[in-house]
């Protein structure tokens, strides 16, 4: 019974819980250092229980001090080993960590020191990585997970805080995703998946950036699309996300309709620099008027227009005035250059 209570206690033991106020992150046991206890403990372990059960062959004196000793040495070594295993098996933030690679065809894997494996099989259900500066979010799960979606020829959209680490990581890994000629998943047409090309867009050193259009007017199919690309515009207002009060609706109500002028009559010209300089113009009635040369248009800002027709032209003033202090913040020359497409392409002319 003494040797199968320790041998339950090296498998039911759970990881040591952290105190509270104390370290996040314990410093992880070394692989060698583990190996020589387990093996320490194994030899106590065996020699505690030959002593166990040849006991009834020993003189009485010996009996009555080896007994407890040996009950005592066998219990100690399965909690010890217990204790180790548990520590081992789960780290101290949180994640289980596996003992074998889990390859899944979207999911990613993060070795660790211990030689075991924190497997990610699903990402869509949503990964957050919390650390301070300098805690090695990057280089340790940064890094890795770029790596590996782009040799599974993953779409990815990366906020390069620290321009160009993540950039240059993309980069290389989709040059050695290339060099294995991986092949292809099919598309549900039944075409080959084209494969992922590295895109930089940087609104501090132009020489480095490409330019893109995000409001294309072949990308607008209906007008939910443009209404919602005003409300990302007007979020730039952070009262704006708490609440969405009349201002905010107006201001949203008048950004949809330039945008969906736009792409029904001047599609060349469907950018945000161009719905920008036309929202900030001085004139706001000129640019009422605009609109309502177009039905659908017209319907968009037609509480706006109402409140011109009666005489409350300072609350659309505010409105207006509100929102033009709002696009300022993206009305700078190096934004307009990246947003406007690239006239060397045929994709559009700048006003």
């Amino acid at each position: 019974m003494v040797l199968l209570a320790a041998g339950v206690l090296v498998f039911v033991l759970p990881a040591p819980a952290r105190k509270p106020g104390g370290p996040v992150r314990r410093k992880p046991l070394r692989p060698e250092a583990v190996r020589v206890v387990v093996a320490s403990c194994a030899g106590l372990f065996l020699l505690s229980a030959y002593v166990l059960l040849t006991m009834a062959s020993y003189q009485p004196g010996f009996i009555q001090v080896g007994y407890p000793v040996a009950v005592a040495v066998a219990l100690a070594s399965g909690f010890v080993v217990g204790l180790l295993r548990a520590a081992t098996k789960c780290p101290a933030f949180g994640l289980r960590v596996d003992r074998k690679k889990l390859a899944t065809p979207d999911g990613f894997n993060l070795p660790t020191e211990g030689g075991g494996w924190v497997n990610v099989p699903n990402p869509y259900r949503g990964v957050l990585v919390l650390g301070g500066a300098g805690a090695g979010k990057t280089y340790f799960i940064g890094e890795p997970v770029v790596e590996q979606l782009a040799a599974k020829n993953f779409t990815e959209l990366i906020y390069d805080f620290k321009l160009p680490v993540l950039a240059e990581v993309a980069q290389k890994a989709l040059e050695l995703a290339g060099r294995r000629q991986s092949p292809p998943r099919p598309l549900p047409s039944g075409e080959p998946e084209p494969a992922v090309v590295l895109h930089v867009i940087n609104f501090r050193d132009l020489q480095r950036s490409e330019r893109v259009n995000p409001l294309r007017a072949e990308d607008l199919p209906v007008v939910a699309f443009a209404e919602e690309y005003s409300r990302v515009i007007n979020n730039l207002n952070p009262q704006s996300i708490r609440k969405m009060e009349f201002f905010d609706i107006s201001a949203v109500a008048y950004l949809t309709g330039i945008i969906w002028f736009y792409k029904k009559h001047f599609p060349r010209y469907c950018t945000i620099p161009h719905v920008v300089a036309t929202a900030i113009h001085k004139d706001f009635k000129h640019v009422l008027s605009m609109l309502e040369t177009d039905p659908e248009c017209a319907g968009m800002v037609r509480s706006i227009v109402r409140a011109v027709e009666q005489r409350a032209e300072k609350q659309v003033a505010a409105v207006v005035g509100t929102l033009q202090v709002i696009l300022n913040r993206i009305n700078s020359p190096e934004i307009v250059w990246v947003l406007t497409p690239d006239e060397a392409k045929g994709e559009g002319v700048l006003a």
